[in-house]
């Protein structure tokens, strides 16, 4: 989980654009995630909205979710 995320900030690096500092406390979150984050950008870097597909709000459990 949160691969494409930092895929992305990891290519924002390499590339030299700005990207919001993302907290790696959320990666606590993989195996079971919230429904949304935001992580907001300063200055001129982006504000990005993560929704993963499978989450807690639409996966009654975690043993759900690891399954999907």
């Amino acid at each position: 989980m949160f691969e494409t995320l930092t895929l992305a900030r990891d290519y924002a690096d390499e590339v030299m654009k700005p990207f919001p500092v993302i907290d790696e406390k959320i990666l606590v979150d993989r195996h079971f995630p919230k429904d949304c984050y935001v992580f907001e950008g300063k200055g001129k870097e982006p504000t990005i909205v993560y929704m993963p597909l499978f989450n807690r709000r639409n996966c009654k459990d975690e043993e759900e979710f690891n399954t999907k």
